[in-house]
């Protein structure tokens, strides 16, 4: 029940910041998992961690660490995914990298 156009700027949005930190080099992986309620899409790469003073801004709009952009798209993304009655989380670790998951419901069938 989800709008196909709105998950799929969601996706895009994360791709291209997996993307973005990814320019030196680097591996991106994209799982999906579904569980009886919800399904859960994450985009992991073994990028740069992000810090901790930037972790507490990362869905706020205007903010952007990037020299081009406004930085809407992470606070665009967390408002379609929040529409949608879903939830993203953001995981960034030493030595692993950054993962977002994107949390939707699932209507059983």
């Amino acid at each position: 029940m989800a709008d196909p156009h709105q998950i799929r700027q969601v996706f895009v949005n994360l791709l291209s910041n997996a993307f973005d930190s990814l320019l030196t080099g680097g591996h991106l992986i994209i799982q999906v998992r579904e569980e009886a309620e919800y399904i859960q899409i994450s985009f992991s790469n073994d990028g740069p961690v992000i810090p901790d003073e930037i972790r507490k801004r990362i869905f706020e709009p205007f903010f952007s660490t990037k020299a081009y952009g406004i930085g809407l798209g992470l606070p665009i993304t967390y408002r379609i995914v929040e529409n949608h009655n879903g939830q993203i989380l953001m995981e960034s670790k030493e030595g692993q990298g950054t993962t977002f998951t994107v949390v939707l419901p699932v209507i059983p069938t």
